[in-house]
């Protein structure tokens, strides 16, 4: 995945933070929505797309997924050659702003 896949948001950079900050967003969802994140994502009334997208965007500066954005900002991954970069911390944090809108 590109940047721009992020960056244009919905199902390609959604898939990629749970892909790569799952941990954190489970942890998240139970301490500020009081919810399963396996149980929306793949359970029988598995939530859509744009419902989670909001929900990842909402959360707080002091959660776990902005926590481990911020970890990530410093390394760059080294994508093989015959694939495109994977998408950097920054742009997942771009497509996710932390916080109450500005």
């Amino acid at each position: 995945m590109d940047g721009r896949a992020v960056e244009d948001g919905g199902i390609a950079g959604l898939r990629y933070a749970v892909d790569t900050f799952y941990g954190a967003l489970e942890a998240d969802f139970l301490r500020f929505y009081a919810v399963d994140l396996r149980a929306v994502l793949w359970g029988e009334h598995a939530w859509g797309v744009r419902r989670l997208v909001a929900l990842v965007r909402g959360l707080p500066a002091d959660s776990a997924f902005a926590s481990a954005i911020s970890a990530e900002e410093s390394s760059t991954p080294t994508p093989a050659p015959d694939r495109p970069a994977p998408a950097t911390p920054a742009e997942i944090a771009a497509f996710f702003p932390i916080g109450p809108p500005g």
